[in-house]
């Protein structure tokens, strides 16, 4: 069967083709044509001129500026930074998973505080640690504080995972003489390893959006976060974190438990382990949903100057969303404010330690429970 040529789509072809060919050409050109002149046109010696000579100078020149010894940096950096959060988050998780004592739950809500404090709140402090240790502008300058940044998700993913290996094989090992490291080693790790595949690994790291019945964006970025995916194709590798629920639209709480109930349901049935997503909520002044109790911003928090009452408050939006199954709520922001023309200002608790201290710590620490737990 003869067919007849698409003329227009052979044009477009060939537009496309220019987009993406003629900056490719101005970049080689640039790179091997010393002719190249940054005051000339474009056509005349310039990025997109016919080369008179093709040279590897301009590679010799960065070469012999030193841009390997930054690759080579670049990959000790990581290289370390990934082999020191191994070393210590492996053994962490597993203490926490496995431990039973106060101390082991201690440090886990230790490490779900460490979530919540940016690495931009501690800029400052951080570099006049490093200086006084002596490791500025070196390498460990960069690895120590990476690797400390990085190990509280690291923990929380660990864990995670964790929890899904049996505890009767842990026992049987343990009754046949194996010490915790040798279960952490033999059993544990190479159980984590295999259990997942690459997508199912990177899909926990995910969130999604749902869509409402009205089909309209009701709050900023709920496109982005929703994904270009319907739900049913998004959650086949399983998913990470369920997106503002409650929050997006107005909804009865009941009839908001329900649904969420069925997402979850949806979620657990799609991917091979049965694992749940993360249902998180706003709750900067108390839980944000329809017919939900109102608290005050974080600014009067700390203006009450009494860390027993804001954690009894605490107490009660977490009880709020435990009950219609919501698990981490996002709040408070623990940054201490040097500029009111921030535009979070209003999420803090103003502009000294000692505000934040006596709010936002009692804040996280009466949230932080296995139903629930703060940002």
């Amino acid at each position: 069967m003869r067919t007849r040529p698409n003329h227009a789509a052979g044009v477009a072809a060939f537009i496309w083709l220019l987009i993406i060919g003629v900056p490719l050409y101005a970049l080689v050109n640039t790179a091997v044509n010393t002719a190249v002149q940054p005051q000339t046109t474009y056509t005349d010696k310039g990025p997109v001129s016919i080369p008179d000579t093709v040279t590897p100078e301009n590679f010799r020149t960065v070469l012999d500026s030193g841009f390997l010894q930054y690759i080579w940096n670049t990959l000790v950096v990581a290289a370390a930074t990934v082999a020191i959060v191994l070393a210590l988050a492996m053994p962490i998780s597993y203490a926490v998973v496995r431990g039973r004592g106060w101390i082991t739950k201690g440090v886990f809500r230790l490490f779900l505080l460490g979530l919540a404090i940016p690495s931009q709140a501690v800029v400052i402090p951080l570099f006049l640690i490093v200086n006084d240790l002596g490791f500025y502008d070196t390498l460990w300058g960069i690895i120590l504080p990476t690797a400390a940044f990085a190990l509280p998700v690291s923990v929380l993913v660990l864990s995670g995972g964790m929890r899904d290996i049996s505890t009767e094989l842990c026992e049987a090992m343990a009754l046949d003489g194996a010490g915790p490291a040798r279960t952490l080693l033999t059993l544990v790790v190479p159980a984590l390893l295999d259990a997942m595949t690459e997508a199912e690994k990177v899909a926990r790291l995910g969130s999604t959006w749902p869509d409402h019945d009205d089909g309209r964006d009701m709050a900023p970025m709920q496109e982005t976060f929703r994904g270009a995916d319907r739900f049913e194709e998004a959650i086949v590798d399983g998913l990470g974190q369920l997106t503002r629920e409650f929050g997006t639209a107005p909804i009865d709480p009941e009839a908001g438990r329900r649904r969420l109930t069925a997402l979850q349901e949806q979620v657990v049935a799609a991917n091979r382990f049965g694992i749940p997503a993360v249902a998180h909520e706003e709750c900067l002044t108390g839980f944000f949903t329809w017919q939900a109790t109102v608290y005050p911003t974080p600014l009067a928090w700390a203006a009450t100057f009494n860390p027993e009452l804001v954690g009894r408050m605490a107490q009660a939006i977490g009880s709020d969303m435990a009950a219609v199954g919501v698990h981490q709520g996002l709040a408070p922001v623990l940054d201490v404010v040097r500029d009111y023309r921030w535009g979070r200002v209003e999420e803090t608790s103003a502009r000294t330690p000692t505000s934040s201290r006596s709010s936002d710590c009692p804040m996280c620490g009466a949230c932080s429970r296995p139903a629930w737990s703060p940002r």
